[in-house]
């Protein structure tokens, strides 16, 4: 039967079950005495004393009495099969000095008091899971066993920890009832996004005279008309249009406004592609309705921005219609044809998402100084919803080259949110490579 002779520091008393560990198991031993040292009883009673936690002055005082309890006449008892606690009231029979260690220092006085036994012939350990102690014994070559985490106690908070967390617990459950705002691009649902800005194309004559080849091939004039097949008619006599001629004189126009239309799609369509186009959204994350809420966006000086909430921006130059072939013609067809072309495709240019629309919202945008200021008022926004406070933003540069990524300032103050809540949205502009020519 192998028996191991335990040192237990003042630690294990404080932090972990004492009473309820399996110390056979912790000292690998079929016998274990818990060796209780004056210092450690010294220690216990200082803490039981002066210890600035309330709570860890009742496990001191706890520790002390349980001891009481369990040790009898001769400073001994049993808590457990082959498990015996005994106190040693007596202080190390040792030179300290010689073994480099001194008598003001509980941890040293430990160390002493496992040297003694030792050098009795005994097995000695100390129990502890105090690092500084550790090190001193291993250096000595005396074995220290930690407690396994299992037995540890919960940690005692001090009253002025256990107000900071009571106060804590408040703040977080007060902060959950109210409205989460913030701001994010439509484009990448985060305050920053990424938009190209591409290269522009150009378009040469001959291009453009393919083209019209092309637009000619495929609307050709009527031939012969009616005046070719009846030959010259005398002066006097008002000459006869036919739909053919009507057409004809319809479709050569067409051809000229057609070619005027090329140069002007290219222009078109290179101040789109030096410019930006994205959409700010107002977010609540919260668990209630934000109420009252007032967003104002501060676009960088000197820049021209259009936020525009209900009309497209910049829309794509939209082609000349051809005339209708005469045989196609329907009464009251052209005058409904004419009006629907009018009407300029928005799917390039909205997103699918639905704007709310007065009372709850209103929108202002102002330029001064140099400066775009968008103001939206929103009078109620639900929880785990978003709306469009600027949408449809356009922000042209005058060249490819200039194009420069930019920040938008923004603030946002509610009337159910004590602070106001302010950053900045960065459009980070990608120059793409150099532009090629339009077909």
């Amino acid at each position: 039967m192998t028996r191991k002779i335990l040192f237990v520091d003042a630690n294990i008393f404080m932090h972990f079950r004492f009473w309820n560990m399996d110390w056979k198991a912790i000292a690998g031993c079929d016998e274990v005495i818990l060796e209780v040292s004056s210092i450690t009883i010294a220690e216990l009673d200082k803490h039981k004393d002066q210890h600035p936690r309330k709570g860890l002055r009742k496990r001191a005082s706890s520790a002390i009495n349980q001891l009481r309890k369990s040790i009898g006449a001769n400073l001994s008892g049993t808590i457990g099969e082959g498990v015996q606690v005994q106190l040693s009231p007596q202080a190390p029979s040792i030179d300290l000095d010689a073994h480099g260690l001194s008598p003001s220092s509980p941890d040293d006085l430990l160390i002493g008091c496992s040297l003694a036994r030792r050098n009795e012939g005994e097995k000695v350990a100390i129990a502890t899971n105090d690092f500084g102690l550790e090190i001193k014994a291993m250096q000595r070559d005396i074995e220290v066993l930690r407690p396994p985490e299992k037995d540890c106690l919960p940690d005692v908070l001090s009253e002025e920890e256990k107000k900071i967390l009571k106060l804590e617990a408040e703040l977080q459950a007060e902060r959950s009832r109210r409205p989460k705002l913030d701001l994010m691009f439509a484009e990448s649902s985060e305050r920053h996004v990424k938009l190209a800005s591409l290269p522009p194309i150009s378009i040469t004559q001959n291009e453009i005279a393919a083209e019209m080849a092309g637009v000619k091939a495929k609307h050709a004039h009527y031939g012969p008309t009616y005046g070719d097949l009846l030959g010259p008619h005398p002066g006097w006599i008002q000459p006869f249009k036919s739909p053919i001629d009507e057409y004809n004189r319809e479709l050569s126009e067409y051809y000229e406004k057609y070619e005027e239309y090329i140069p002007k799609r290219i222009k078109a369509e290179n101040r789109r592609r030096a410019s930006v186009y994205f959409e700010i959204l107002l977010v609540n994350d919260g668990n209630t309705p934000a109420l009252d809420v007032d967003v104002l966006l501060e676009f960088p000086k000197d820049r021209f921005v259009r936020v525009n909430e209900t009309e497209p921006i910049d829309p794509p130059l939209r082609a000349p219609t051809p005339p209708k072939k005469p045989e196609t013609r329907q009464f009251g067809q052209d005058l409904l044809e004419d009006q629907l072309s009018r009407i300029v495709p928005h799917a390039a240019i909205f997103s699918d998402r639905s704007v709310l629309e007065p009372p709850n919202i209103s929108r202002n945008v102002e330029h001064e100084d140099g400066c775009t200021k968008a103001r939206t008022h929103v009078r109620t926004l639900k929880h785990g919803m978003t709306i469009s406070v600027a949408g449809y933003v356009h922000v042209p540069f005058k060249s490819h080259e200039e194009a420069t990524s930019f920040a938008i300032t923004f603030s946002i103050l509610a009337g159910n949110v004590p602070q106001t809540i302010s950053g900045k949205l960065n459009v980070v502009v990608d120059k793409k490579d150099s532009g090629t020519s339009s077909s």
